[in-house]
C-alpha cells in the first residue's frame, strides 16, 4: 500500500488560530526513531530529484507514524539518504511507502492513503507549542530578581511591584493629550480606536529609571498572558546593544533558547503571516550603532515586518541619532517615583524591621529636597534603602550612593570567605582596582560592550579579591543570565553589571583619578569621541560631580574634544557646582552667542549662574510649552529675579511661549487646562515686567502663539500680555533703555492702539517690529500717529496671514478628504486677501477725502511721468502712452494709473485715491511724506496681500516725496496671473530719479516680476539718475531681454551713471536672443556666440560688492553660468564677487549641470586677473562641479594667473567634491586646493564647508599649508567636510614641527600658523645641563 503525504497548496485547511497560513512547502526526510522495534527503510531517489522513502514499520505502528510526523515537522533534521542501489530485492523486506513532498503532478484523484495528511492544523499546532517555550523563557529569563545571593531588591511578587509613572509627551494622528497625562504602563496600549493601525511607542527615561524594566516586565505579562498584551500573537525582546550587525531573524535564531527538546531555533518568519500580531520590545534604542539602526529604521518605516507593533526604551535622543524617531506615533516619559511609589517600595523594603522604614521616609521627605530628586529614580530608590538599612544614612549626591554602595557591596562580598572591610572608605587597592577597571570600562562603552570573561576582570583585581564568590566580582559584576550569542564569548563565564551606569560611574571615577594628568586625561578624552553620546555625558556628569570644585580641569578639556550639547554642558555645571571656575572653564567651551533657555528645572540653576556670574552672553531666548516645567516655579521665578537684578551683559532677550491646540469650550477638560494656561500667562507676563527692567537691555521680543481648534478669540491672553507691556512704558517710560522691541503677538486694533500709546513717549526706543498684525484702519492711524509724533526711526509689519486659515479649512474639509493634495489646492493669496481685508475695515468711520480734487491732481503726475518714459524709449518701442486708470483682474476690477508696454502693464507712481474711503496702509504710507516723519528704514513683510498695484502704486508715490527713509525693503507675495502681465516694481524705480534720499532698495521677494527690453531701458535710465541708492537687491527677477545694441547702451548708461556700490542678483534667469547682423534669423552658431561675448565690455567704477550667484542665462537656448559673463565684466572697484553655481538638486550627468572643464577654470582666473586682478579680495566659488581633465598641465597655467590677485584674501569653495573632481586616473592630490593655499599671495581665510576630501589627499594640503604660514597664517572653514579627511588633517598638523594650528571643533574653524620661535637666551638656558653623548668623556 502506498501512502502519500503532501503539503499540497491546493489543499483547504481553514484555521483561527494564531498562527495561520504558515508555509508548508519545506521538505523533509523520515527516520523511525521512537520505535522499539528495529525497521528497514528504502530510500530510493526518483528521476526528478525528489526523494522516495519505502519504510517497514515495526509491529508498534502508532509508535512509527509519530515518530516519522514528528521528524517530518522538524526543518533541522535534514534528509536520510541510503545507497541501496547494489542490494538485491530478496534482502528487503516489504512495507508500505511513504513519500514525502512529492513534486510529480498527477493526472485525476489523488491515490488513496491510509494515513491523515500533514496540514497546517498540525504545523500550527507546533507554532503555538514553540510560542508557549518562548513565553515561558520571559517568565523565568526576564523577570527583574535582583541577582545578589544577599540582596533582595526586588521579591517575586506581583503586589510588591510600584507600577512606573509614565507621561505622554506626544501623539501623531490619533487620540488625544491630556494636560499632564500621566498614568500606569499597563496602559500604555489602550489608546487606539480602531484596530487598524498598530502600536509605535517610544519611551523615553533618565538612567536607572526603569525602561528596562518596564519593557522587561511588559514581556514577562505576556508571557504569564496578562489582558493587556493579549492583542499579540508573539513580543519579541531584543537588546538593541546585542544586535552587533544582525538581522532581526538572526538575532532570534541565535539568542533565543532552543526549542523542540533542543533541536530547532526559533525561526521569526514562521510568524510572518500574523506580523501585525507581533509586538518587538526594542530595549536601549539609543545603544544602537549605525549598521543596526539601519535595520531598526526598515521595522519602525514597515520595510519589515508591516503592520508589527513596535515600543521602543531609550534615553533621550539627540537630534543627531540615526534612528528614524519621526516614525514613532506616541511619546512617552518615565518620570520615576511619585511620593506615594517612595513609601510603597520602602515600605515593602523594611516590612519585617518595624519603625526603620517610617524613619527612612522622614529623612527623604522631610530634610534635604535633594534626596527627594534622587529617590525618583527607581534604581537609587531600592539602593538607598540597601545604603540606609547598613547605618542608617543617606548620601547626598548620586556618586556618594554609587560609591557606598560599591563599598557596602564588596563588604558583603568579602565576608562571606571571612574578610572584613573597613565601613568609611575602601582600602587603596579595592580603590586602585576599581580605577583600573574604569579604563576597562570606556574601552568597553567604546565597542558597546557590556559583558565581561572572568579573565577580562581577573587581570585588573587584587589577590584578595580573585577569589570571591562565584556568582559576583567587585560588588556589582554579576554572572549574566541575559540572551547572548552563543559563541561570543567562547562558552566562557561572563559577568555584567548590575545597570549600565555602573559602568559609567566605575569610569568616571577612573577619569577623576587623571586630573594632575593632563596628558592623560587628554588622552582617555579622545576615547569618548567613539562612545554613544548619553554614555558620555553620564560619565562626564559623574565625574565632575565628584571632583566638584575642581572639575574646571575636566570642563576646561572637553570642549575641543566631545562636542557636548549646551542641555549636556549645563548639566555638568549643575553637577560640578557654579564656582567661579567652573564656570569660567565652561563658559569658554560653550557657544554663548545665542543661548536658548528651556523653562526646565533640571537646566535653570546652571543658567541663573551663568547669567549672574558672567558677562559673556548677549543674546537669551528663553522658551516655554506645554512640556517645560511650569513657569510658577520657584526656581523659574528665582531666575527671572537674578536676572534683573544681577546682570548687565545681557542686551538681547526673546521670550518665547507656545501652546498647541486649546481644547474646545465643550471639552470636559476645557476648564482644567485654560485655569492652567491662564496661571503661565499671568506668570510670563510678570517676566515680561522683569526683563523689560533689567538694565542695559537693548532689544526685547515678545512670542506668544496659541492655536485654537476654532475660531475662538485668544483676546483673553493676548490682553494679559499687552496690559502688562503697557504698564512698563507709562511707569517706566523715561527710565528704561530699550532700543528696540518686537512682537510676534495677534494684535487687535485696541491692543495695537494701547501698545502705540504707551511707547509713543519713550525717548530711547528707535526700533518697532509687529509680526502678527490684525487691526482696522484706527490701529494703523495710530501707527501713523507713531511715526510722526514718537522716536521710531525703524518699522517693521507684518499681517497675521494664517489668522483666517481655520475658517478657510471649514469649507475645504467639506469638499476634500483631511490630508489629501486638494486641502491646499487653493492659493496661498485666498489668505492675505481675508486678513487685508480687515485693513480696510473702519470702526471708527473716518471721513475720507475730497475724491475730485485728488483725481485733478494724480492725472497731472500720470501724464507727468508718462512724458519721461517717452523720453526714454524710441518711437518703434511705444504707442501712444495715455493713462489708464483701471483694468479686469481675473474678473475683478482693479483700479491704479497706468501706462500699457509692449502688452504690460506699468502701474505709476501715482495713488488713486482708493475711491476716498478709508484705508489702513493708506494712512501708514501718507505719514512718510509728512514733514514731521522721522522715520529712516520701512519694512513691509507679507502686507499688500490684495490689490497689490493700487498700493505698490501709492507707496511708490511716497517715495517721491520722502525726505528721510533711506532704507527700502518690500517682501510680498505677488499674484501668478496667466492672462495679463503687471509689472508690479514699475513705481518704485520711475520715481528713483526724483528720490535723493534712499540709499537700499531690497525687492528681492517680487518673484513674479518679468522684466522686457522697455522696462528695462526705464529702469535702467532711472537708476543712471539716481546718485543716492548705494545698495539694490533684485534677486530671484526674470530678464527677458534682445541682445542689440539698444540694450547694450541702456546698460552701459546705467553702470557708468550709477553710484550702487552693492548689487544683488542672486537667481536671476536671463532669457536673451543675439540676432545676426546679416539676416533677421537667430545664430545658434556657438562660435559666433562667444565672439560676441569676447568683444562686449560693460564698464564700471562703482560697484564694490556683485553678487550674480546661481543665475541662470540663456543665449539663444544656450546656456551660461556666471563665471562665463565675468569676462565682459571690468568692474575696477569689484572688492566682493560671487559666483556660486546653485546647489546639484539635479542628476550628476545632467546637461544642465555643465562642469567646470579645465578650458573653462583658466578662463575665469584670466578674466578676473585682465578685469580685477587689482581690486578683488573676496571670491565665492561655491558648489562648482569639477570635470578636470589635464589637472597637472591646468595648474601649471593657473599658477601665474592666481599669483597675479594680489589683492585676494578670501576664497570660498563650499560643497566641492575634490575626491572626484578630476577624470583622469594617478593621484588624486586636490591641486586646485593646493594651488590656492600656495599660489594666491595673501590668501588668509579658506573655506571648504561640506566639501568631499580625501584622507590621501590630505599630505599635499598640509605641504601647501607649511609653505604659506611661512608668508602668513591662514584660517579653514571645515565644518561638515569628510570626517575621515578632517582626521587625517588634524592628525597631520599635530605631527608637523612647521605648523600649530588651532580647531574649534563647534564652529568648525582651523587657524593654522607658524610655530613661535624661543627667544634665544632661553633656548640657551635650556641646553646649559644638557649631556651630549662623547662631548663630555
Amino acid at each position: 500500500m502506498t501512502i502519500q503525504a503532501s503539503s499540497n497548496s491546493d489543499s483547504e485547511v481553514s484555521s483561527d488560530s494564531e498562527c495561520e497560513d504558515i508555509d508548508e512547502r519545506e521538505e523533509y526526510a523520515a527516520k523511525n526513531t521512537n520505535s522499539v522495534e528495529p525497521s528497514t527503510t528504502e530510500v530510493v531517489e526518483s528521476s526528478d530529484n525528489h526523494t522516495i522513502t519505502n519504510a517497514v514499520p515495526s509491529d508498534n505502528g502508532q509508535a512509527f507514524t509519530e515518530g516519522l510526523l514528528t521528524e517530518a515537522l522538524n526543518p533541522t533534521a535534514g534528509r536520510t539518504a541510503v545507497d541501496i542501489r547494489q542490494t538485491s530485492i530478496s534482502e528487503l523486506r516489504t512495507g508500505p511507502t511513504i513519500i514525502i513532498n512529492p513534486r510529480e503532478k498527477f493526472d485525476g484523484e489523488q491515490p488513496v492513503t491510509g494515513y491523515p495528511p500533514i496540514d497546517k492544523e498540525i504545523l500550527t499546532k507546533k507554532i503555538k507549542q514553540v510560542t508557549e517555550d518562548i513565553r515561558f523563557y520571559y517568565q523565568t529569563n526576564l523577570i527583574v530578581l535582583s541577582p545578589l545571593p544577599w540582596v533582595q531588591l526586588r521579591p517575586f511578587d506581583d503586589d510588591y511591584f510600584a507600577e512606573l509613572v509614565i507621561k505622554q509627551i506626544s501623539h501623531v494622528g490619533r487620540g488625544e493629550i491630556k494636560a499632564r497625562n500621566e498614568f500606569s504602563f499597563k496602559e500604555i496600549f489602550k489608546d487606539l480606536q480602531s484596530n487598524q493601525f498598530r502600536h509605535c511607542i517610544l519611551v523615553e527615561g533618565s538612567p536607572g529609571y526603569g525602561k528596562t524594566t518596564l519593557a522587561r516586565n511588559i514581556a514577562v505579562d505576556w508571557g504569564r498572558k496578562a489582558d493587556y498584551v493579549d492583542k499579540f500573537s508573539l513580543v519579541v525582546f531584543i537588546y538593541c546593544r546585542d544586535l552587533k550587525g544582525r538581522s532581526l531573524e538572526k538575532y532570534v535564531s541565535e539568542t533565543f533558547p532552543m526549542v523542540e527538546n533542543g533541536d530547532r531555533h526559533v525561526n521569526l518568519k514562521d510568524w510572518f503571516t500574523v506580523r501585525n500580531k507581533i509586538l518587538f520590545i526594542l530595549d536601549g534604542l539609543d545603544e544602537c550603532s549605525p549598521v543596526d539602526a539601519q535595520e531598526i529604521n526598515k521595522l519602525l518605516t514597515g520595510k519589515i515586518y508591516t503592520g508589527a507593533s513596535i515600543l521602543a526604551t531609550t534615553r533621550p535622543l539627540g537630534e543627531d541619532t540615526m534612528i528614524n524617531h519621526g516614525q514613532f506615533s506616541k511619546n512617552v516619559s518615565i518620570k520615576g517615583f511619585n511620593k506615594e511609589q517612595i513609601e510603597k517600595l520602602i515600605d515593602n523594603h523594611f516590612k519585617e524591621r518595624e519603625g526603620m522604614g517610617d524613619m527612612l521616609k522622614q529623612k527623604l521627605f522631610g530634610g534635604n529636597k535633594g534626596y527627594q530628586k534622587l529617590v525618583t529614580c527607581p534604581l537609587l530608590c531600592q539602593l538607598f534603602c540597601l545604603l540606609f538599612e547598613k547605618d542608617e544614612q543617606i548620601p547626598e549626591k548620586v556618586t556618594d550612593v554609587y560609591y557606598r554602595l560599591i563599598q557596602c557591596l564588596i563588604r558583603r562580598e568579602r565576608m562571606t570567605d571571612g574578610t572584613l572591610i573597613p565601613e568609611d572608605n575602601l582600602p587603596t587597592v579595592y580603590e586602585q582596582a576599581l580605577e583600573n577597571f574604569g579604563r576597562v570600562c570606556i574601552e568597553a562603552l567604546m565597542k558597546d560592550k557590556f559583558y565581561f570573561t572572568k579573565d577580562e576582570i581577573v587581570k585588573i583585581l587584587p589577590d584578595s579579591m580573585k577569589n570571591g564568590h562565584e556568582n559576583v566580582i567587585m560588588g556589582f559584576l554579576v554572572k549574566s543570565n541575559v540572551s547572548i550569542s552563543r559563541s561570543f564569548f567562547n562558552n566562557k563565564d561572563c559577568y555584567q553589571p548590575l545597570h549600565k551606569t555602573f559602568l559609567e560611574f566605575v569610569a568616571a571615577f577612573y577619569l577623576k583619578s587623571l586630573v594632575n594628568d593632563t596628558e592623560k586625561l587628554k588622552e582617555e578624552l579622545r576615547k569618548f569621541q567613539e562612545i554613544e553620546y548619553s554614555s558620555v555625558e553620564q560619565v562626564l556628569l559623574y565625574t565632575v560631580e565628584m571632583l566638584a570644585n575642581e572639575a574646571y580641569h575636566i570642563l576646561n578639556e572637553v570642549g575641543d574634544i566631545i562636542d557636548l550639547r549646551s542641555a549636556g554642558n549645563l548639566r555638568l555645571l549643575n553637577a560640578a557646582g557654579c564656582c567661579d571656575k567652573n564656570i569660567k572653564a565652561l563658559t569658554s567651551v560653550m557657544d554663548l552667542q545665542n543661548v536658548v533657555v528651556k523653562s526646565s528645572l533640571l537646566e535653570i540653576d546652571a543658567w541663573k549662574n551663568i547669567c549672574v556670574k558672567s558677562d559673556v552672553i548677549k543674546k537669551l531666548k528663553f522658551d516655554w510649552d506645554p512640556k517645560c516645567d511650569s513657569l510658577k516655579e520657584d526656581k523659574i521665578i528665582e531666575f527671572f529675579d537674578e536676572l534683573k537684578e544681577n546682570n548687565t551683559s545681557i542686551e538681547t532677550i526673546q521670550l518665547h511661549m507656545f501652546h498647541g491646540e486649546i481644547k474646545q469650550r465643550s471639552d470636559p477638560n476645557y476648564e482644567l487646562q485654560n485655569k492652567y494656561f491662564e496661571k503661565e500667562v499671568e506668570e510670563f507676563g510678570e517676566n515680561i515686567i522683569k526683563c523689560m527692567t533689567k538694565k542695559n537691555l537693548k532689544s526685547f521680543e515678545v512670542d506668544l502663539q496659541i492655536i485654537r481648534l476654532n475660531e475662538e478669540s485668544n483676546a483673553e491672553f493676548v490682553e494679559s500680555i499687552v496690559a502688562k507691556i503697557v504698564k512698563v512704558f507709562h511707569v517706566m517710560a523715561n527710565d528704561i533703555s530699550l532700543v528696540e522691541l518686537r512682537l510676534n503677538i495677534d494684535l487687535s486694533t485696541k491692543d495695537l492702539n494701547n501698545i502705540v500709546q504707551a511707547i509713543t513717549p519713550c525717548k530711547s526706543l528707535r526700533k518697532f517690529s509687529l509680526y502678527r498684525l490684525c487691526s482696522e484702519v484706527e490701529g494703523f492711524q495710530a501707527l501713523a500717529n507713531l511715526i510722526l509724533e514718537g522716536n521710531i526711526r525703524d518699522l517693521e509689519i507684518s499681517l497675521n496671514v494664517t489668522k483666517y486659515w481655520r475658517k478657510m479649512t471649514g469649507t475645504i474639509k467639506k469638499k476634500f478628504a483631511l490630508g489629501s493634495p486638494g486641502m491646499f489646492s487653493d492659493p496661498m493669496e485666498k489668505l492675505g486677501e481675508e486678513i487685508f481685508e480687515q485693513t480696510l475695515r473702519d470702526s471708527a468711520q473716518n471721513s475720507g477725502f475730497d475724491l475730485d480734487t485728488h483725481n485733478v491732481k494724480a492725472n497731472f503726475k500720470a501724464d507727468h511721468f508718462i512724458k519721461e518714459i517717452e523720453n526714454v524709449l524710441s518711437d518703434d518701442e511705444f504707442n501712444d502712452l495715455e493713462p489708464k486708470t483701471s483694468i479686469i483682474v481675473r474678473n475683478q476690477l482693479q483700479e491704479f494709473r497706468h501706462v500699457n508696454l509692449n502688452s504690460v502693464i506699468c502701474p505709476l507712481p501715482v495713488c488713486n485715491g482708493h475711491n476716498g474711503k478709508a484705508s489702513g496702509f493708506h494712512c501708514l504710507f501718507n505719514a512718510l511724506r509728512d514733514k514731521r516723519c522721522k522715520l529712516e528704514r520701512f519694512y513691509l513683510d507679507r502686507c499688500l496681500l490684495n490689490k497689490q498695484a493700487e498700493y505698490l502704486s501709492c507707496l511708490g508715490e511716497v517715495i517721491l516725496e520722502n525726505k528721510t527713509l533711506n532704507c527700502l525693503k518690500i517682501d510680498n507675495i505677488l499674484p501668478e496671473i496667466d492672462e495679463i502681465r503687471i509689472q508690479y516694481a514699475f513705481p518704485f524705480f520711475i520715481g528713483l530719479q526724483h528720490n535723493h534720499r534712499l540709499t537700499s532698495l531690497d525687492l528681492s521677494s517680487f518673484r513674479n516680476i518679468t522684466v522686457d527690453n522697455a522696462v528695462f531701458k526705464v529702469f535702467c535710465n532711472s537708476l543712471s539718475q539716481n546718485k543716492t541708492l548705494r545698495t539694490l537687491n533684485l534677486s530671484n527677477w526674470k530678464f527677458e531681454l534682445d541682445m542689440n545694441q539698444s540694450t547694450q547702451e541702456s546698460t552701459q548708461n546705467f553702470l557708468e551713471g550709477t553710484g550702487l556700490s552693492n548689487l544683488c542678483l542672486e537667481e536671476c534667469e536671463f532669457n536673451c536672443r543675439v540676432v545676426s547682423e546679416t539676416s533677421s534669423c537667430i545664430i545658434p552658431d556657438i562660435p559666433f556666440l562667444w565672439l560676441k561675448l569676447k568683444n562686449t565690455k560693460l564698464f564700471n567704477n562703482s560697484i564694490k560688492i556683485l553678487n550674480i550667484g546661481s543665475i541662470i542665462i540663456k543665449v539663444n537656448e544656450k546656456v551660461l553660468k556666471a563665471r562665463d559673463i565675468v569676462q565682459i565684466l571690468e568692474f575696477k572697484a569689484l572688492v566682493e564677487l560671487d559666483v556660486s553655481d546653485a546647489p546639484v538638486i539635479l542628476s550628476p550627468i545632467s546637461p544642465v549641470l555643465q562642469p567646470v572643464s579645465d578650458e573653462v577654470l583658466i578662463s575665469f582666473f584670466d578674466s578676473l586677473r585682465l578685469n580685477m586682478g587689482n581690486c578683488i579680495e573676496i571670491l565665492k566659488i561655491v558648489n562648482w562641479k569639477f570635470k578636470l581633465v589635464n589637472m597637472e598641465e591646468t595648474v601649471g597655467k593657473l599658477k601665474p594667473l592666481m599669483m597675479s590677485l594680489s589683492k585676494l584674501t578670501t576664497v570660498s569653495l563650499n560643497n566641492v567634491d575634490f575626491i572626484h573632481c578630476r577624470e583622469t586616473h594617478g593621484p588624486r592630490e586636490p591641486l586646485l586646493l593646493r594651488s590656492l593655499i600656495k599660489y594666491v599671495p595673501k590668501i588668509k581665510q579658506l573655506s571648504i564647508l561640506r566639501s568631499e576630501l580625501a584622507p590621501d589627499q590630505v599630505p599635499a594640503i598640509v605641504k601647501a599649508l607649511k609653505y604659506r604660514v611661512k608668508k602668513n597664517d591662514i584660517t579653514l572653514y571645515t565644518k561638515h567636510i569628510t570626517q575621515e579627511g578632517l582626521d587625517e588633517l588634524l592628525n597631520r598638523l599635530t605631527r608637523s614641527k612647521m605648523t600649530n594650528y588651532q580647531y574649534d571643533n563647534m564652529t568648525g574653524v582651523l587657524s593654522v600658523f607658524h610655530p613661535k620661535a624661543e627667544p634665544i637666551l632661553r633656548r640657551m638656558k635650556s641646553m646649559k645641563n644638557m649631556k651630549i653623548p662623547g662631548f663630555h668623556e
